[in-house]
């Protein structure tokens, strides 16, 4: 039964794709169609432009992992030498600290907001997520 799923499965969503790319008409620039991609390729293939983008996009993941380790290995190495970091809560690196899963909840229509992806009148007191500790957060703004 389960090989049965892991061939119908990659069947059915290749052929959704085809026929949302070719007959739905959502454009190309949304759902490229895989005729279209698969010329692009083969294009990207001959011309040799292929390689250079797999090296660029290679290098730009493996510099941006590199940085984030040095800075967050860093850190963490000043944090636990430097006693009166280690132990201030509230001092600079405290926001790095492990948060707890329940604030984490709390803070995403906070960043909603401050992203201004959600108008602030839809969030709390009957809005999208009405929720008293979410109305304590926004009311410090």
């Amino acid at each position: 039964m389960n090989r049965l799923i892991a061939l119908i499965l990659p069947l059915a969503l290749f052929a959704a794709w085809y026929l949302a790319g070719e007959h739905a008409g959502i454009p190309s620039i949304l759902l490229p169609p895989p005729k279209m991609v698969a010329s692009s390729f083969a294009e990207l293939f001959e011309t040799g432009a292929l390689w250079q983008h797999i090296g660029m996009s290679a290098f730009r993941t493996l510099s941006g992992f590199g940085l984030a380790s040095a800075v967050g290995i860093g850190l963490g190495v000043f944090t636990a030498l430097e006693k009166r970091v280690h132990h201030d809560p509230i001092g600079v690196l405290g926001v790095f600290r492990p948060v707890n899963h329940r604030h984490i909840a709390d803070m995403l229509p906070v960043t909603l907001v401050g992203c201004q992806i959600v108008e602030r009148r839809r969030i709390g007191k009957g809005g999208v997520l009405p929720h008293r500790r979410v109305e304590i957060l926004l009311s410090a703004e």
